[in-house]
């Protein structure tokens, strides 16, 4: 059908990529006039591995970034950048589930901490943000508004011991009192 397909190894200049080492799959569907070039993984020096799609020299698509510190991110990239549904494993065991915009966590997404609390609902530039649910690991919960990372708006908090939830206003994680 007229397509070529070839793959090479390439060391980009070292002095403005840090010297990484990069495969290169290209095809063409016209015999060689035109081509298309997809990178199918990235090798830096400093460790980071990227396996996935590229498109005009930036991750575009699908891929997994693997920093050197353990972390990653798998899921789909715009203009280098995390954007639209994935998983990100941080290197001290958090993992977060859901959207991201221009490489912050925002939209719908999960983030399950390290020490065991999970929030879930909506985010806006990396923090939680929206409508959502945190629970403790001590069996706390909080479902309600956020703003700024933090309880802010109405919302109702529980505490596991039986005792009585309240339900009202917060404002940047502290409970509102208002008098009449």
């Amino acid at each position: 059908d007229g397509t070529v397909v070839t793959m090479a190894d390439q060391r980009w200049n070292t002095y403005i990529d840090c010297g990484g080492l990069d495969t290169i799959i290209s095809a063409s569907k016209d015999n060689g006039k035109t081509w298309e070039y997809t990178y199918a993984n990235y090798l830096g020096d400093n460790g980071d591995v990227y396996e996935g799609d590229f498109v005009d020299g930036k991750k575009n698509g699908k891929g997994k970034y693997t920093s050197f510190d353990g972390s990653y991110y798998e899921g789909e990239f715009k203009d280098d950048l995390r954007h639209g549904k994935g998983k990100l494993v941080t290197s001290d065991g958090g993992v977060y589930e859901g959207e991201f915009e221009k490489g912050v966590k925002s939209g719908q997404g999960k983030y399950s901490y390290p020490n065991g609390d999970i929030y879930e609902g909506g985010f806006l530039g990396d923090l939680r943000h929206g409508e959502g649910k945190y629970v403790w690991a001590n069996g706390e919960t909080y479902t309600g508004e956020f703003a700024n990372g933090n309880m802010n708006g109405y919302g109702i908090y529980t505490w596991p011991t039986g005792r009585a939830s309240y339900t009202g206003y917060f404002k940047d994680g502290v409970i509102v009192v208002v008098e009449d």
